[in-house]
């Protein structure tokens, strides 16, 4: 499973803005191939190998900076790059939209980002929905939770309050699927 390179560059953003005091020391834990690549050599455009250049570069990045929850640390980085790519000119979209419709456009984006994934919503209603996840080799919690609360925190770029996920069925626990259930006030 590939990862395109523009969200590479979102863990590195993130990892330099919060924690610039341990990015050094995180780049010298990097096999070279990766850590070229979170030398700031990334090509947004390009894809990159999930099991080697995603996942892992998180779990050491928590490691070095003593955060005792990788999956915690993807959650922040999930957040960040949603108010990272979607404020400034997306701001607007955000709201004159439908939290259902924007969960459609941003469930199109997947394959954008992740290369062969499908995300869909499955159900609906007023203030909730499900949304599936399929076609995903190699999900991780620590993904799955990069990629939810990114939906979470667009939710509430859109004006939904107390919005919240429950993963439902996971990938990561032998599923074919991830069902996770969004709900807001």
């Amino acid at each position: 499973m590939y990862v395109k390179g523009v969200s590479i560059r979102s863990n590195i953003d993130y990892f330099k803005f919060h924690y610039p005091e341990y990015y050094q020391d995180f780049l010298n834990e990097l096999i070279p191939e990766v850590r070229y690549v979170y030398e700031g050599n990334v090509n947004i455009d390009g894809w990159y190998e999930i099991k080697k250049f995603y996942t892992p570069p998180i779990e050491v990045f928590a490691k070095i900076a003593g955060i005792p929850d990788p999956i915690e640390l993807a959650k922040d980085i999930g957040r960040y790059s949603a108010d990272v790519t979607l404020t400034g000119i997306y701001k607007f979209f955000l709201l004159v939209t439908s939290p259902h419709y924007l969960m459609k456009k941003s469930s199109n984006m997947m394959k954008t980002f992740y290369k062969g994934a499908d995300a869909t919503v499955i159900e609906k209603g007023k203030y909730w929905f499900r949304l599936r996840i399929s076609n995903f080799e190699d999900m991780s919690e620590i993904l799955e939770h990069r990629i939810l609360s990114f939906s979470q925190r667009a939710l509430e770029l859109a004006n939904c309050k107390n919005v919240l996920y429950t993963i439902e069925k996971s990938m990561t626990k032998g599923f074919d699927e991830t069902i996770a259930f969004f709900e807001w006030e």
